[in-house]
């Protein structure tokens, strides 16, 4: 009986994936590498950039070198395999006279043979002083060696085909944080995706042995990346894998993360989505401007499982039978089965919560006394602080120590000092004890810390305040639109978009839940509301709860017209929830659009992208925000968000520019009012605050483009809250493919991914795109600037900027905040 251990063989490979999950066509695609990028590209892709394509040794004849860039570039057959035929070229340009006679003299001597083989080279003649050179692996090449390169291409030496197509591309420079693999030469980072997962991953680093290839059969190294945490686990060199203890010279790999883990995973799965191969290799380079796409392998190697030391076969038959609908899903199943450290790294993190509640043990023998505090840490001093009530207890029980309960983590507290002046129900964590935990921003749980009126809500009913406070908050999740109204087949359809070059209007296909557990749902909305009119309690706070329980029943209301298709109450609802278009509004708007004096000239120094992160840190710690997670991408089409979930990050993308002006814009935009306004409201125990009172998502937003305008030149304004009310107000005339082409209109700068994303954000809940009939679809981008108008008219001072910073509320709700 043969054992195979859950490795994978060729033969298993070719039989049970590639035969059975590549279809034919697919395969071609994957071979060609101009029709790859091509059809790739149009899909949002990043690739090198080509230069130039000869098909032909006549086009080779007539080809002029010198429109080829002062700079590195690459020279590859179209349909090569196994890196064959792969040249790394310098250009050199017209080199000094005395080079160009003796490269000359030299192929002079070669010149009969050359003759014979190719009779085309006799009808033109490069005249030396004329000639352009190349240098390739530190050697000088005249343009005919080079011109004789690209024949043995076009004759397919080097490719699948019996003749071939030579590509000139861009050289691809490795960004910050992958350069360290670059020494000797380009790196490449290796991805195997089946069934949409990201499976397996690897880079396979040159070094002198390999003569600066990618090859590990040559002498390079390989480093497998655990796929959950896009860490470096292993290394395979001189035919032996270490997962320990690497060898010395390259000890710094180990543990090294790969920067854009989550873009490299998204699009690669993505690829595998556009192109149908089941089983696929896709092969990148991390540059400044995040990875690009060298080529796409359909019958990928499987030297993956020594370099990364996973079982292939047993990776594969986990996922076989899964049900994967799109590239999201199949990433998050990669990160969750296939990670080597997650299980490790949750048994092992300690966290801290900025701010939470705890309990503080003193003991002594059968003695024990339980004090409930807060706990808070602070990194601007180096002991922990207990108030002098506390050590006094201390003192009395004859301990020196005492235990701190909280809910993740117990801490033994020795080293502290009792200040006077510290508030006697709050505990504050030093360095000495903070330094040794993963640091959260706060913890999700009601904190004694007030910001809510008392006079709003009476001490005797705050338990039950709080009672209705969670319902409210659970009946609201239940009721996020933004979830129901992302279509199940966006890719689908952004692919059918895109290969009719915008020219279709898609047929969305959503996840809306069934009618019976709507109706269920709506009776509990209903339910509740009754039991607030009912309420005895006297509190005003109740006010709050109604004013949001009525935000709900319309947007109950609007999902189930979404359902339906029902236009009519599709549009009365947008209304009562986002408001009616301004006709002034409208007019300005229009006027700001067609106005020919936008300047779009970036004024002062472009950021680098290490630059901009240091500025998001130490503007995060002036602040007194720890914790918070930055993330790198560059897939995201927003410059900078903020996600607040589980995880607080502040997602950056890295192909855009900043300049230090537009930075601290965007920091008073994100920072300073969503994530504070959250964190604030987070830390008041009451959900209400934290996830928004009745209709407050226009004062949220206006008050973020306000507070970004402050720190703007008078001059200066935000175009794009115009651009989005405009367009929304014009999108009921439209069916998707004329909106898009307003889009391409005003933006013409946008590819047809972000045309698409942009057309379905105006139509998102539609299914038929192609109907023109008079509706808005989703009015919610208007907030921006009718938000923008009404906090502009109250003109906000210091004390009310203070208030509304508080916690997600708008400005009528201000009485119930001190």
């Amino acid at each position: 009986m043969m054992f195979d251990f859950g490795i994978l063989g060729n033969n298993a490979r070719n039989l049970h994936y590639i035969k059975k999950w590549n279809p034919r066509k697919a395969i071609r695609l994957a071979d060609n590498k101009l029709q790859t990028k091509s059809f790739l590209g149009e899909r949002g892709i990043p690739f090198a950039e080509t230069y130039a394509v000869i098909r032909s040794r006549k086009q080779l004849q007539q080809f002029d070198f010198s429109q080829l860039p002062q700079q590195d570039f690459v020279l590859k057959p179209n349909h090569g395999s196994k890196g064959k035929g792969i040249h790394i070229l310098k250009n050199l340009g017209k080199k000094p006279h005395e080079i160009q006679a003796s490269a000359f003299s030299f192929f002079k001597k070669q010149l009969p043979s050359l003759h014979a083989l190719f009779p085309f080279l006799k009808a033109k003649k490069t005249d030396p002083q004329k000639a352009f050179y190349f240098q390739s692996q530190g050697k000088v090449l005249s343009e005919s060696v080079l011109k004789r390169k690209i024949i043995d291409i076009l004759d397919g030496r080097h490719s699948l085909t019996m003749s071939d197509q030579a590509i000139l591309e861009e050289k691809l420079i490795p960004g910050e944080g992958f350069e360290t693999f670059c020494q000797f030469g380009l790196a490449d980072l290796r991805i195997i995706v089946f069934n949409l997962v990201p499976v397996a991953a690897m880079i396979r680093i040159p070094t002198e042995k390999s003569e600066g290839k990618a090859n590990l059969n040559a002498g390079g190294i390989g480093c497998g990346i655990d796929i959950g945490s896009g860490k470096i686990s292993s290394i395979f060199y001189k035919n032996k894998i270490y997962t320990q203890n690497f060898p010395k010279a390259f000890a710094h790999y180990q543990g090294k993360k790969i920067p854009f883990r989550e873009d490299i995973l998204f699009y690669s799965s993505k690829v595998q989505y556009f192109v149908n191969l089941g089983y696929l290799a896709l092969d990148r380079v991390v540059t400044n401007k995040g990875p690009k796409l060298l080529e796409i392998n359909a019958r990928a190697g499987l030297e993956v499982q020594k370099v990364a030391d996973i079982r292939l076969k047993s990776v594969l038959q986990k996922i076989t039978d899964l049900k994967v609908e799109d590239p999201e899903k199949g990433v998050a199943i990669a990160k969750t089965l296939f990670s080597k450290e997650l299980s490790q790294e949750l048994k092992n993190t300690k966290l801290l919560y900025l701010s939470q509640a705890g309990k503080l043990k003193i003991s002594n023998g059968n003695l024990e006394e339980t004090h409930n505090l807060l706990v808070e840490v602070n990194l601007d001093q180096k002991k922990n602080l207990i108030p002098p009530a506390i050590a006094q207890r201390m003192k009395e029980f004859g301990t020196s120590s005492c235990q701190l309960e909280l809910p993740d983590n117990e801490i033994l507290l020795k080293n502290f000092k009792a200040e006077v002046g510290t508030q006697e129900n709050k505990i504050l964590l030093g360095q000495q004890t903070a330094s040794k935990f993963l640091l959260k921003p706060v913890r999700k749980e009601a904190l004694p810390i007030s910001i809510l009126n008392p006079k709003k809500a009476l001490a005797i009913e705050l338990a039950e305040l709080h009672l209705l406070d969670d319902k409210l908050e659970k009946l609201s999740k239940r009721l996020n639109l933004t979830a129901r109204l992302r279509p199940i087949n966006y890719f689908a359809e952004l692919d059918r978009f895109i290969s009719e070059k915008g020219n279709y209007n898609p047929v969305f296909d959503y996840k809306f839940p069934n009618l019976t557990l709507q109706n269920k749902r709506n009776d509990e909305l209903q339910a509740f509301r009754e039991q607030l009119e009912k309420s005895y309690l006297k509190s005003q706070l109740v006010n709050l709860f109604k004013e949001k329980a009525e935000e709900l029943d319309h947007r109950a209301k609007l999902l189930k017209a979404y359902t339906e298709q029902d236009f009519a109450t599709i549009e009365k609802e947008n209304i009562a929830l986002f408001g009616d278009f301004d006709p002034e509004l409208l007019k300005i708007s229009k006027e700001k659009l067609f106005s020919s004096d936008h300047n779009t000239e970036k004024k002062g120094k472009i950021l680098t992208f290490s630059e901009v992160r240091e500025y998001v840190e130490k503007y995060l710690t002036t602040q007194g925000i720890f914790g918070v997670e930055l993330n790198e991408s560059s897939s995201s089409f927003s410059r900078m968000s903020v996600s607040m979930g589980k995880t607080i990050r502040i997602n950056i993308t890295k192909n855009v520019s900043f300049t230090e002006q537009e930075l601290r814009a965007l920091m008073a935009h994100e920072v300073d009012i969503h994530l504070t306004r959250y964190l604030n409201g987070l830390k008041s125990g009451w959900n209400i605050f934290k996830s928004g009172t009745g209709y407050y998502l226009k004062d949220e937003e206006g008050l973020a483009v306000w507070n970004a305008m402050q720190v703007l030149p008078e001059n200066e304004e935000n175009l794009s809250i115009y651009k989005k009310y405009y367009l929304l107000a014009e999108s009921r005339k439209y069916s998707f493919s004329k909106l898009t082409d307003m889009i391409r209109f005003f933006s013409p700068e946008k590819n047809l991914e972000r045309i698409f994303k942009g057309g379905l954000r105006i139509k998102k809940g539609l299914i038929y795109t192609g109907n023109t009939a008079s509706i808005y679809t989703r009015m919610k981008d208007k907030v921006y600037l009718d938000g923008y108008e009404k906090i502009q008219k109250t003109s906000p001072d210091s004390k009310l900027l203070s208030i509304l910073k508080k916690g997600k509320i708008k400005i009528e709700d201000q009485i119930f905040i001190h």
